[in-house]
């Protein structure tokens, strides 16, 4: 209802007083509103002819207004709103207090082990933030980093520590507005200890377990986080290696086993070691043993050639029916002439440096000829048996 200026002044002068209202309320939408949002004011009178004023803090805002209206405005700090009639007394007050969000870190937290000169990763959460501030300082020295990023509510930052020691991560969230309110600050602080790796030795293996005397093996290694890596070999020869490699290594010098060391040492000393075993083993014997011919007439000469490796000792044997002749060699291998006159067994025997025996046998078989064929071939095999003899004085070893 609008109200006559003219004719409310005209009633108060002759009447000496104005009407109160029958009915008013003064109401405001929000007593605890946002900072710098909005807020309606409204009021509502009946029965009443008064304008009406609205104040803000004592100091006029809107005059002369219809007892019945509203008003919006934005606040910035806490107000007072009085609402009084013309040439009256106030009538209604509100009260409005803004506010701001605060805000709230909802996750924080980084691994739980932290290495010398490898990226941290610090993860948050938060909530109402224009803004966030994470600094990292070390409580045992004067190293200090600190990363300012907007209010983006999940994010992962990243530092990396020059040392080992104690360090603290501070969390500092400032909510909207948080110049105008210190309590739109929220914090929070994660310490942690960083260190150095302890050397890893990721592999170390050798391509056989057992080999051969006189051959090399490969040995392998894969390591990491070491600043000084060396192999020991079974004489305890300390070689120094690079980070992963593969080392050709030669026999040992015995039968049995020898063991290797790998030691992975890093920057303050701390040292990693793995052992590898090799069983060296003697080369299995080799024997050969050979016959000219395996069946002969009487009188005939056979050859007979031998290999022997990989053996302490070798031999050869005849046996017949009558005798076992032992015809010691000298050489590994080599060949020989021999005329059995019965059937002949013919051994080749080696003892290995384990102590074991190992036989080679070759049968030979003779056979009776004619008379005439064997008289001619005994008078010629006595004359080369002569000229042999003669020819081998000085030779020691004799054959029958």
């Amino acid at each position: 209802m609008t109200v006559d200026r003219e004719e409310f002044l005209e009633e108060w002068a002759t009447t000496g007083e104005f009407r109160d209202f029958d009915v008013f309320e003064f109401t405001v939408s929000h007593a605890r509103p946002l900072l710098f949002s909005e807020i309606n004011l409204s009021w509502q009178g009946e029965g009443a002819l008064y304008p009406v004023n609205l104040y803000k803090d004592g100091e006029p805002l809107l005059m002369d207004q219809p007892s019945t209206g509203s008003y919006r405005l934005a606040v910035d700090s806490p107000e007072s709103f009085q609402l009084q009639a013309e040439f009256g007394d106030i009538i209604k007050e509100c009260l409005v207090t803004p506010r701001v969000e605060q805000p709230v870190i909802q996750g924080f937290n980084v691994k739980p082990e932290v290495f010398v000169n490898e990226d941290i990763a610090v993860k948050y959460k938060v909530k109402h933030a224009e803004r966030v501030e994470i600094c990292c300082r070390g409580m045992d020295s004067d190293y200090e980093n600190t990363i300012i990023q907007d209010g983006t509510a999940k994010n992962t930052l990243y530092f990396k520590v020059p040392g080992p020691g104690a360090y603290s991560i501070n969390l500092v969230v400032l909510g909207e507005h948080a110049i105008i309110s210190e309590q739109a600050i929220t914090t929070a602080t994660i310490s942690f200890v960083a260190k150095y790796h302890m050397p890893v030795i990721q592999q170390f293996v050798a391509d056989k377990s057992k080999a051969v005397l006189g051959k090399p093996i490969s040995i392998r290694w894969q390591t990491a986080h070491a600043t000084q890596i060396w192999f020991e070999d079974s004489n305890g020869e300390r070689i120094p290696v690079p980070a992963a490699g593969t080392l050709s290594v030669n026999s040992a010098a015995t039968i049995g086993p020898s063991r290797h060391r790998l030691v992975a040492e890093n920057i303050i000393g701390e040292q990693t070691v793995a052992t590898v075993a090799v069983k060296w083993i003697q080369p299995p014997p080799r024997l050969n043993l050979a016959v000219s011919a395996t069946t002969i007439g009487k009188g005939e000469v056979i050859q007979l050639s031998w290999r022997a490796e990989n053996v302490r000792e070798y031999w050869l044997e005849c046996h017949n029916q009558r005798h076992q002749l032992k015809l010691m060699v000298k050489e590994n291998s080599g060949s020989l002439e021999h005329r059995p006159l019965f059937d002949c067994d013919y051994y080749l025997i080696a003892v290995n440096f384990a102590g074991e025996v190992i036989r080679r046998k070759l049968t030979v078989t003779v056979q009776e000829l004619p008379r005439g064929i064997e008289f001619d071939r005994e008078l010629e095999s006595l004359s080369k048996d002569i000229t042999d003899r003669y020819s081998r004085l000085s030779e020691k070893q004799t054959f029958t």
